[in-house]
C-alpha cells in the first residue's frame, strides 16, 4: 500500500477528503517533477484552497455572523496561512 495508501485511508479514517491514485497521477501531470518545487507548488496550492475557504466562510474577515466552518477547518486554514507566510519568510 505505501505511503500514499496508508495516508488515504487514514484520511478517509477521520473524514478528511483524500485524492485518490488516479487523482494524484492526474496532479502530479502538472507538478514538477523535482521533491521541493513540487512541495513548493503544493504549499501554494494549498494557500490557494485555504484562502477559497476563507473567502468563502468568512474567517478572518470580520464578519458579523458566525462562520459554518468547523474548529478544527478553521484551525487547518490559520496554520496553512501561517505555513505559507512562514516558507515566504524564510526565503527572504
Amino acid at each position: 500500500m505505501g505511503f500514499q495508501g496508508t495516508l488515504h485511508n487514514a484520511f478517509a479514517a477521520i473524514g478528511l477528503t483524500p485524492v485518490g491514485p488516479s487523482e494524484w497521477r492526474e496532479i502530479l501531470k502538472h507538478l514538477n517533477s523535482d521533491p521541493a518545487q513540487r512541495l513548493h507548488q503544493c504549499v501554494y496550492l494549498t494557500a490557494l484552497a485555504a484562502n477559497k475557504l476563507r473567502q468563502a466562510e468568512g474567517t478572518g474577515h470580520g464578519r458579523p455572523q458566525d462562520a459554518k466552518l468547523s474548529n478544527h477547518d478553521a484551525r487547518m486554514a490559520a496554520e496553512v496561512a501561517a505555513l505559507t507566510s512562514g516558507a515566504m519568510l524564510d526565503r527572504l
